[in-house]
């Protein structure tokens, strides 16, 4: 029951990261700290203080390239915090699977960015996202690249029964 908890937290922590980069190229630091939190629940209830300290490790050493990404300004410290809590989530079998999964969505959504831009020219809706200056808002793409790790079965929620 724990880990269900623990999954539906983290699945509303990511749509909201989503919905609020998407509108306001933020991501509060209470969304962060939910997915971190839970995490951290989730690694400690699987693995006990062996797998919470492999998986903290793992939460710094992503904090670490997300601050160095924020620092060459490639993007945002919101993004940075949020892949970092999601190494909470990512054992190392899992973490190139979410890496990946994001690098290739962020392409993705970048080229998407790219072509709506150039369609809708003159943002009737004042979206923030279709401006022409703005950079892309890279929660999506760390959304969809954490969803594809837990799906593939590689995260630290794996192999177990969430109803029993």
């Amino acid at each position: 029951m724990i880990l269900l908890f623990c999954l539906v937290v983290l699945s509303l922590a990511l749509l909201a990261a989503a919905w609020t980069d998407l509108s306001s190229y933020t991501i509060p630091n209470r969304i962060g700290l939910a997915v971190a939190v839970v995490g951290l629940v989730a690694a400690l209830d699987m693995g006990g203080w062996e797998g919470g300290l492999r998986q903290t490790g793992i939460a710094l050493a992503l904090l670490v390239a997300g601050a160095a990404l924020f620092f060459f300004r490639v993007w945002g410290a919101g993004d940075a915090k949020l892949l970092a809590a999601l190494g909470f989530w990512a054992p190392p079998e899992g973490l190139m699977v979410m890496i990946t999964w994001t690098a290739m969505s962020g392409g993705l959504l970048a080229l998407l960015l790219i072509l709506a831009r150039r369609i809708f020219k003159r943002n009737r809706w004042n979206l923030a996202v279709l401006e022409p200056k703005q950079g892309v808002p890279y929660a999506l793409a760390i959304d969809i690249g954490a969803a594809m790790m837990i799906l593939s079965g590689h995260s630290v929620i794996a192999n177990t029964s969430l109803l029993g």
